[in-house]
């Protein structure tokens, strides 16, 4: 049976992804009005950046024969999982804000951008995720998952079920915690990036790209170094208080340039 503490950290992540970035855009809008565009053109970034592009790509490469050699390589995990994310985001970033948002190249507008890219992510990982385990796990615990869902899903259904048994209520709760994590950091990188573009300093861009690889190395390399899961969380929430203090203090820096 799946514990009535999972589903409440189920239930917690999906109302995590679907109400904060819904509060923080109106929050936002209530104190400093900004194009709602900005918020649309954040979302489809992230959409197009890896869902389209770089999702299919590790997908494929999971397949090679090279991937099975160096998939428990440190070094080919950081480039791979965790740079990878930086060079396609924030370069989808940059574009984003260079081309759809050059006439809205202000503080507002960088944290809206922000809440779109952080909201979507949210919403198609995390939010999804939790929806899928809340049903499979009402399946499980009133006795149609083996005869409704099993077939179906083959040698991975005994996994699946397993999983959702077994794993601690904490994790479940972990998945909406690293996702506020997630939306402080690319709040802060939205606007790193933002100036990137209004400052016309590529430098920035790249340090956007390192801090975003850096924020994801703790993931990326959990499984073979055998780190903690908490340790992994708290790494992230460090690096995302960070990028939420940035964000606040950069706010001078925009006004300096209006």
């Amino acid at each position: 049976m799946v514990g009535i503490a999972s589903f409440a950290g189920m239930v917690t992540t999906l109302l995590i992804t679907i109400l904060v970035p819904i509060i923080l855009a109106i929050v936002l809008y209530r104190h400093k009005k900004y194009s709602v565009i900005s918020i649309l053109v954040g979302a489809l970034v992230f959409f197009v950046s890896q869902v389209i592009l770089r999702m299919p790509l590790l997908s494929g490469l999971a397949l090679t024969d090279f991937h099975a050699k160096y998939s428990s390589n440190a070094l080919y995990l950081l480039l791979v999982y965790a740079l990878s994310a930086g060079v396609f985001e924030e370069s989808g970033r940059y574009l984003g804000f260079r081309f759809l948002r050059k006439n809205h190249l202000n503080w507002e507008n960088a944290i809206a951008f922000g809440i779109g890219h952080g909201g979507i992510e949210a919403l198609l990982l995390a939010g999804s995720n939790a929806v899928n385990n809340i049903v499979i796990g009402f399946m499980i615990n009133n006795g149609s998952y083996e005869e409704m869902m099993a077939p179906a899903l083959g040698a991975q259904a005994a996994e699946i079920q397993d999983a959702l048994i077994n794993t601690p209520a904490s994790h479940f709760f972990l998945a909406g915690f690293e996702r506020l994590s997630a939306m402080s950091v690319h709040i802060g990188i939205s606007v790193l990036v933002c100036l990137a573009v209004l400052v016309k300093k590529p430098i920035l861009l790249l340090l956007a790209i390192l801090f975003h690889g850096l924020v994801n190395a703790p993931a990326a390399l959990m499984n073979s170094l055998g780190l903690n899961i908490y340790l992994v969380e708290g790494l992230i929430l460090i690096m995302a208080i960070a990028a939420a203090i940035f964000a606040i203090k950069s706010r001078q820096k925009f006004a300096s340039y209006a």
